[in-house]
């Protein structure tokens, strides 16, 4: 995340981080079918402006584990679960 997006004035002044809701989209932006809810998501370690977050995927039945890691830490943890496809 750039240093100078508008989310960071606010979290927390004086030392910006990068919003957790913030990681968990960049992480649901790479699915390819966004049906999935999130059962649980967990925030590890802080992130600031401007650190790269690689995520990795693995999916369990019809779960999805979703792992953020950031300069060797893993910052992000969370399991989606697949929504039910309507009728």
């Amino acid at each position: 995340m750039p240093h100078d997006h508008p989310c960071l004035a606010g979290h927390f002044p004086g030392q910006p981080v990068v919003p957790g809701v913030l990681l968990l989209e960049a992480a649901c932006a790479l699915l390819s079918e966004p049906r999935f809810d999130c059962d649980m998501v967990k925030f590890l370690h802080p992130v600031l402006p401007e650190q790269p977050v690689v995520f990795s995927m693995r999916q369990a039945g019809d779960s999805l584990r979703l792992t953020g890691r950031c300069l060797g830490n893993v910052v992000l943890r969370a399991v989606l679960r697949a929504r039910p496809v309507e009728g």
